[in-house]
């Protein structure tokens, strides 16, 4: 076809048609932008500008766009391929109309738009002459103007209101990403709330004058980067919601726009030909809590409620949001409890917190005082900066770190629940048996998300048997030493940076590297009770035993034990007693299988009820 048998007016078209596609009909001028472009005119142009689109590029993809705007008008011109109630331009007519000359088709074969999957591949086997031009659906739409997100994508804003520590991080993300000198970039937020993660994108996108479109990590179409261009919008991956761990990030060619990623702290992402900046949201102080609160709960509670509960619990806009909605219908403290644990996924246990005073009763009073005095240090984590010096605050974080060791059963893991339930705090117990992992850097990952779920629940946060995993580093003799020293020391970081309560237990201290109790703020050294010490434990532990005074300074006297000998005592005893309340003689033989449990030799007393109570069994 020749251009002379072509149309000579833009009406035979259908009105004002696509400016480069009409160029090459031979029925327009000047190219060049006016005020009366065609809408589609001006997106073609925004695309050229934005991919640095050669005018063979933009011509074939105008071409290609043709049948897609007007099937109609444009099928007299076009061959019937494949379909032929939507005539489509082939390869071989667009060559001719573009007046390539021989090995046209190849020439346009090998234009970019085909590799970076702009235009549909052939059916396999077609003669190249007969390749259908044909635009994928996403790109068409966008291109005539249909402002719909694709198929498996949608628009995110923000569900509640962000605090202004997390507005100022999304601006200054803004400014980051807003750099032209940068190399393409991947900014990948960690964080396990999803809402909360897709509001505070949505802010740094509204700050770039975008929009924030999410995508699953296994979304593929090729056509979303122009459709970005056009819609003026920037692409969230939700990498967080994959159950992958290695997660390869989309890429898209020619594609300069940040990536914005959220992610789980142990998900690997692999981002090619991207720079990687790393975002973890900041903990909302309590004068910012506050406003949160008082705005959540509205007229439904006082206003010392909401003071207490701001600065009581460290918690997320997201969740203060659910637990003010659940609280409309049920008391503040039940829509606290009811707040849905994260996933933890086997690697910790969520440990209930002991409420009961009186188990501080059995410390002596110098581990007494340094438990009140680490849990003042927790009430005031947040506090206590605005009241000392500008030396004296200097690298002071809102986290606490504290040691207890000493002898099994003198109450370190009862002291931390203790602790977990006078503050009001959910007890997250780490099982170091699951933690640890025989890949290279698995360990690590499982304890950065503990880490981070504990940050986000305001959880206290319990190494029990802590020396499993805070190490004395070695020299480094074999490669297993190489990564028991790694660990060490991403714990050691890891620990310093971490912004919660974390507790560790263990039999002795000398089992630390030096550097882990330079990082404490606390350390603690539980010893055996002594004679008053143990009295008192006996009044607690055996107080539904039927037992003389007499007997329990025996018992004190000549068992010298540990408070958690002690409770197993009382609950041999009550086995032997069965259904009545223990008396002497049951505490007395309960008392000679505890010693012959930990081959140590037991009173006489002791003894003598032992063989009185199998001489009385039948047979």
């Amino acid at each position: 076809m020749k251009r002379e048998n072509l149309p000579d007016t833009a009406t035979s078209i259908g009105g004002r048609s696509m400016r480069h596609a009409l160029r090459l009909l031979g029925v327009a001028g000047d190219p060049a932008p006016c005020a009366d472009s065609d809408p589609v005119d001006m997106r073609l142009d925004r695309l050229a500008a934005a991919f640095n689109l050669a005018p063979l590029d933009l011509e074939l993809l105008a071409l290609a766009l043709l049948p897609d705007r007007d099937a109609a008008l444009i099928a007299p011109l076009a061959d019937a391929v494949g379909n032929p109630a939507l005539p489509r331009v082939s390869l071989h007519l667009a060559a001719q109309w573009l007046e390539l000359g021989a090995g046209g088709a190849i020439q346009l074969a090998t234009s970019r738009l085909w590799s970076w999957r702009w235009l549909d591949a052939a059916p396999e086997g077609w003669p190249l002459g007969q390749w259908p031009l044909r635009v994928p659906r996403t790109l068409a739409l966008a291109l005539l103007g249909n402002d719909a997100p694709p198929r498996g994508t949608n628009f995110v804003g923000a569900a509640f209101a962000l605090p202004p520590a997390w507005l100022d991080a999304a601006d200054a993300a803004a400014k980051a990403l807003a750099r032209p000198e940068r190399a393409p970039q991947a900014f990948v937020l960690l964080h396990d709330d999803p809402d909360e993660a897709r509001g505070w994108f949505a802010r740094v996108s509204a700050r770039l004058a975008h929009r924030t479109l999410r995508i699953d990590a296994d979304f593929d179409d090729p056509a979303l980067s122009p459709w970005l261009v056009l819609q003026r919008a920037l692409v969230l991956v939700d990498a967080a919601a994959n159950e992958r761990e290695r997660i390869v990030l989309p890429e898209w060619p020619g594609h300069g726009a940040p990536l914005l990623v959220l992610a789980r702290p142990e998900q690997r992402l692999d981002a090619p030909g991207r720079e990687r900046l790393w975002q973890r949201l900041p903990a909302v102080p309590a004068e910012e809590r506050l406003v949160l609160w008082r705005a959540a709960l509205g007229e439904t509670y006082d206003d010392a409620t909401a003071r207490e509960l701001a600065g009581t619990h460290r918690l997320s806009p997201g969740q203060i949001a659910s637990i003010a909605a659940a609280a409309r219908t049920t008391p503040t403290r039940c829509a606290l409890a009811a707040l849905p644990p994260p996933d933890l996924r086997g690697l910790a246990t969520w440990q209930a917190p002991v409420n009961d005073a009186a188990a501080r009763l059995v410390h002596p009073r110098s581990v007494a005082l340094q438990l009140e005095l680490l849990a003042a240090r927790c009430r005031a984590r947040e506090s206590l900066p605005a009241k000392l010096g500008a030396v004296a605050r200097t690298r002071l974080s809102h986290g606490v770190r504290a040691l207890l060791y000493g002898p099994s059963g003198t109450g370190k893991t009862v002291a931390c629940e203790t602790l977990a339930g006078e503050l009001g705090k959910p007890l997250l117990r780490i099982d170091p048996a699951a933690v640890t992992s025989k890949y290279l850097g698995e360990t690590e990952r499982h304890l950065d998300r503990l880490f981070a779920i504990a940050e986000r629940s305001d959880a206290v946060l319990l190494f029990d048997e802590a020396d499993a995993l805070f190490a004395r580093r070695t020299d480094v003799s074999t490669s297993n030493d190489r990564f028991a020293n790694a660990q060490t020391n991403f714990l050691l970081q890891r620990l310093e940076v971490f912004d919660g309560i974390a507790l560790l237990t263990s039999n002795s201290r000398a089992r630390f590297d030096e550097a882990f109790t330079r990082r404490l703020d606390a350390i603690i050294e539980f010893t055996l009770p002594a004679l008053g010490e143990r009295l008192a434990l006996i009044r607690v532990l055996f107080d539904h035993c039927v037992l003389e005074e007499t007997d329990m300074t025996r018992l004190a006297m000549e068992f010298e034990a540990s408070g958690g000998a002690l409770r197993n005592v009382a609950m041999a005893a009550q086995l032997i007693a069965r259904d009545a309340a223990p008396r002497w003689p049951q505490i007395a033989a309960a008392v000679a299988l505890e010693c012959t449990k930990t081959n140590r030799a037991a009173p006489v007393w002791a003894q003598q009820a032992l063989a009185a109570l199998r001489d009385a069994r039948p047979g």
